[in-house]
């Protein structure tokens, strides 16, 4: 996802004009059970290559989404996610 769709023009525009990009590596040896435990929090669950919209005002989620197959052959799809289309 990192290496395919976010470079996509769509992609990256949205990202670089709509937000600030924060990753939690949960396969981190001394922090991963910290971002995981951020990630329950907000989803209940821990998942890999998951998706979250965070209001950074109210720390409130927005929205979110595990990886689709469908952001890999419609990179728009993703762009439209984002922007909450």
């Amino acid at each position: 996802m990192e290496e395919e769709i976010f470079p996509h023009p769509a992609v990256r525009r949205v990202l670089t004009e709509k937000f600030i990009e924060s990753r939690l590596h949960t396969d981190h040896d001394t922090l991963g059970e910290k971002w995981i435990e951020i990630e329950r929090g907000y989803i209940g669950y821990h998942s890999q290559s998951y998706y979250i919209v965070i209001d950074p005002k109210t720390r409130t989620m927005l929205r979110h989404t595990e990886f689709n197959d469908s952001f890999k052959s419609d990179p728009q799809s993703f762009a439209d996610w984002l922007e909450g289309k």
